[in-house]
């Protein structure tokens, strides 16, 4: 029989197997499912390049895109990678077979990004990839831009341009060898070699003026090499590609054609591809294919992380001044004129760089040992200078706490002692250092309130700031401000509490006077007849007095800020708000009239105005102004605008009335009387004699006498005013002024409407006919210039060269006639001045805006 315990220690064993097994196949089953979610994560990229890998730019150009997908860990990329060999297989058949071949090879096997690298596979997946590869966003790297005949690319297509620029290259070279006169360009006869071929012509067609170039494009090795042999020291070469000679040979630029052109020249060699510098050539403003390879990787990553083709521009490749040292060398020149930035290989180290870390080791090791001993000098002179700024710290403190009645204390919570400085002394009245610091000091009213206000700032561990009294020991109350904040061990617990306390007494009494002033100034303005206001900085009003505010029957809200503006009468409110901002920008008083509304919902006239207001140190701190309730004078000065206005028209009546009876009645009857007296002195006798004469002379006089009469009834009814226009009236008037008194009138008139308000026209052809009147009466003037010009405004200018007069004297005993042309111009809203001084001639001017002269169209 087996024991027992043999029994259960089997039993167990065989659990624990089973336990074993069971944890086994479900770490297999986790680690399956995790493969299969890694595989979910794979993604897959096909990269198809020009040539095969033995072509420098292919390596170049892969290595830098596996460097950027090994660093990514999103994805396992499986990278798929073909060459169309175009370097072997260049017919177009084979080509085709290629092409195919790719097509069904990835036909059920769509990659997620295609990397086209080259000219060849960009044109492959421009034909095919819309058929072929639907939806599959494709990167493109490693070629131009300057292609022939090129298709549009499709929106699916991104990546980036190579950016050949043989014109930065010549300009390196020409550097180097200043003294060149002649360019050779070397090409060769491959249909790439041909598309750079006119990429260099095109680059580099700005300097044919200056430089001779010859093109060695498209000939044979052969004619080639001797030609190169011949070639003076002192040229330039510059090497695209030679994929192909005029004979058909096929080469590899950078392994066969370049190394025989480089043995075969006679002169430097430069480059515009970074896969050329190194294996002879002096080097170039070059093209980099790694930079092409990072690039296209990094696009790719953007469409592999679900970035949009569409949505990543195709920019242009990154080029380097990239140069071979060896061959600088080889040719004699010099480093130094190499451009900024440039990259030089192949540089052998100088004897700094090969022994330098070993002789600055040794160096630093020596001056180690005597910085350490200066440092020791140094900190003891540093201790001494900290020592001496202290104190000097403390000393300005002092002085600052003492300018600024700012005194400070420090309160050690752990020991209970409290340490004041000596402002804290002088503020509490008290000789400093004379008495341990305390807080009996503190007023009893304000004792609890300064005991809860450190208690919670102990607690909440926060600043605070408390405004209590204290009590001098001369009895003496004080205002102070009291600030402080809690400092903590390394444990959280309170260990320190800072603070200052600031005398303020002064401020609160300076505070309490002004309070005191403004209300007085309150009760002051409230108390006042008329309405009063304030306005900040900002143009916006602050303040209204009591007598504002019963006028328009609001609150003090409704009226701040541009509250107020609501009252004002909407035909008024731009002018109004005009003025005000003009004045406030300028700050100039100002004053103007406008309609407001009262608090019965009528408007009334008030008079406003309004001063800018200073501090004492000159800063502007806004406007104030008051108002006064002219509704009756204004009513006044309108009804005596209307008397006036009814006496002008009736005075013109009058003249109307007197220059028809002067035309029609006494002009009529004196030219009936010269008639007859015509008639009369023929009857008596045909031949002269003094009864004949004195008959002729009457009947002169008779002529004499009608034509002035007529003259006066043109003066006191114009009926070229009424029936041609201003123009025509003002210009009559100035013919028969200048031909009456011998005296030359220049008149002119531009741009006048046709048809003016019958009111204006009257009050300008009166005041040219007042201004000619004084001008013949009193000025003694030669020469008179009259000017009338309509554009914003019809604008009226009389001047003449007489003897002019004094204003002042005029203003003291004012003409007549004077008073009736700034009357007329006042009652047709218009403006009237006059300049004038004696011996400098006078100037009249007059003006009305030309909206208020026009008439009104009439509409239907």
């Amino acid at each position: 029989m087996i024991p027992y315990e043999s029994k259960c220690s089997r039993a167990g064993k065989t659990r624990k197997r089973i336990s074993l097994l069971v944890r086994l196949f479900t770490a297999a089953l986790l680690c399956h499912a995790a493969a299969i979610a890694g595989a979910e994560e794979d993604r897959r990229v096909l990269v198809l390049y020009q040539q095969g890998r033995s072509g420098t730019a292919v390596a170049l150009a892969d290595r830098a895109i596996r460097e950027i997908f090994d660093k990514q860990s999103t994805y396992h990329i499986d990278l798929y990678v073909e060459y169309m060999e175009t370097n072997l297989f260049v017919d177009e058949v084979s080509q085709k077979k290629i092409r195919e071949w790719y097509l069904q090879k990835y036909r059920d096997h769509q990659p997620n990004v295609i990397i086209a690298a080259g000219d060849a596979p960009i044109r492959f997946m421009i034909d095919a990839h819309r058929e072929y590869f639907p939806g599959v966003p494709v990167v493109i790297c490693g070629a131009t831009e300057n292609w022939t005949n090129r298709p549009e690319l499709d929106p699916l297509i991104t990546g980036t341009w190579m950016n050949a620029d043989p014109a930065k290259t010549l300009e390196a070279a020409l550097h180097l060898q200043r003294s060149t006169k002649e360019v050779i360009v070397v090409n060769g006869a491959s249909p790439g070699d041909r598309v750079r071929e006119a990429l260099f012509r095109k680059s580099l067609h700005n300097y044919e003026d200056k430089l001779k170039f010859t093109y060695l494009s498209g000939l044979s090795m052969a004619s080639l090499l001797p030609r190169l042999r011949e070639i003076p020291s002192h040229a330039i070469i510059l090497f695209g590609f030679i994929n192909e000679d005029g004979s058909g040979n096929k080469f590899v630029s950078s392994t066969q054609s370049l190394p025989m052109v480089i043995r075969a020249a006679n002169a430097p060699v430069y480059t515009t591809a970074d896969t050329l510098v190194g294996q002879g050539p002096v080097g170039g403003y070059v093209m980099s294919y790694a930079a092409q390879g990072r690039v296209a990787a990094e696009d790719v990553m953007k469409l592999l992380n679900g970035q949009k083709a569409s949505d990543i521009p195709i920019v242009a490749g990154e080029n380097v001044y990239l140069f071979d040292w060896r061959a600088l060398k080889r040719w004699g020149l010099e480093g130094r004129n190499l451009p900024v930035g440039s990259i030089l290989l192949n540089r052998p180290p100088t004897l700094i760089e090969a022994y330098g870390r070993y002789v600055f080791g040794g160096l630093v090791l020596l001056f180690g040992q005597l910085a350490l001993i200066l440092e020791l000098l140094r900190q003891r002179a540093k201790e001494r200078t900290i020592r001496r700024h202290l104190h000097e710290s403390e000393a300005r403190l002092r002085e600052a706490q003492s300018i600024a009645q700012c005194g400070s204390w420090v309160w050690d919570i752990t020991k209970n002692k409290t340490y004041w400085s000596d402002e804290m002394y002088r503020i509490l009245g008290l000789v400093p250092q004379s008495v341990p610091a305390t807080g009996g000091l503190i007023h009893p009213g304000d004792d609890q309130y300064y005991v809860a206000k450190m208690k919670e700032a102990s607690d909440l561990g926060q600043p605070y700031s408390a405004e209590h009294r204290i009590v001098r020991p001369n009895g003496e109350e004080r205002i102070v401000l009291e600030a402080g904040q809690p400092k903590y061990d390394s444990h959280h617990k309170p260990a320190f509490m800072i603070g200052t306390m600031l005398d303020i007494t002064d401020q609160r009494r300076a505070e309490r006077v002004l309070r005191e002033s403004e209300e007085r100034f309150r009760a002051m303005a409230d108390g006042a007849p008329i309405m009063m206001w304030m306005a900040g900085v900002d143009k916006l009003c602050t303040d209204f007095n009591r007598g504002w505010l019963d006028f328009t029957g609001r609150s003090l809200e409704q009226e701040l800020g541009n509250g107020w503006a609501e009252g004002v009468h909407p035909d008024d409110l731009q002018r109004c708000l005009s003025i005000y901002i003009e004045a406030f920008d300028k700050r100039m008083p100002f004053s103007m009239e406008y309609r407001l509304r009262r608090h019965d919902g009528q408007y009334h006239w008030i008079s406003d105005a309004g001063s800018p207001r200073f501090l004492s140190d000159g800063t502007f701190a806004g406007y104030i102004g008051c108002c006064v309730d002219i509704h009756d004078r204004k009513a006044i000065e309108l009804a005596r605008l209307d008397l006036a206005r009814r006496l002008m028209s009736a005075q013109e009546a009058e003249r109307t009335r007197v220059a028809r009876e002067l035309h029609d009645g006494i002009g009529q009857e004196i030219a009936l009387l010269g008639i007859q007296m015509q008639r009369a002195a023929a009857s008596i006798s045909m031949e002269p004699g003094p009864i004949y004469l004195g008959m002729q002379k009457l009947c002169t006089n008779l002529t004499a006498i009608g034509l002035h009469v007529s003259r006066l009834s043109h003066q006191l009814h114009s009926s070229e005013l009424e029936y041609l226009g201003l123009s025509v009236a003002i210009t009559k008037l100035c013919r028969e002024f200048s031909e009456q008194y011998h005296i030359k009138v220049a008149c002119s008139c531009a741009n006048i409407p046709a048809k003016l308000n019958n009111d204006v026209a009257l009050a300008f052809l009166r005041v040219v006919q007042e201004s000619l009147h004084n001008i013949a009466k009193h000025s003694g003037a030669k020469e008179v210039q009259v000017e009338l010009t309509a554009a914003e405004d019809l604008n009226l200018i009389v001047r003449d060269n007489g003897k002019g007069f004094d204003l002042q004297e005029s203003k003291a005993v004012p003409g007549l006639g004077l008073v009736s042309m700034r009357e007329r111009m006042h009652l047709i809203g218009g403006e009237f001045s006059i300049e004038s001084t004696p011996g400098g001639g006078t100037l009249i001017r007059a003006g009305v805006p030309l909206l208020a002269a026009t008439p009104p169209v009439a509409t239907v």
